[in-house]
């Protein structure tokens, strides 16, 4: 297979995420977050006042 020799397991220094902010504040995030960290940052956002918008599917809470 042509992308084989890239196949291992998830390190501590892959759960990380990469910031960006635009020039009207917008803040972009890209990454591999752990399960539920962005529904978590979501809510503490929200308790400042503040949003966060998640593009990738989110499942339901069970």
């Amino acid at each position: 297979m042509r992308f084989a020799s890239f196949e291992r397991k998830l390190g501590p220094s892959d759960m990380a995420l990469d910031l960006m902010v635009d020039g009207d504040g917008s803040v972009w995030m890209a990454g591999i977050p752990r399960r539920g960290d962005l529904i978590r940052l979501r809510e503490l956002l929200q308790e400042s006042g503040h949003s966060l918008q998640i593009s990738a599917h989110t499942s339901r809470r069970r």
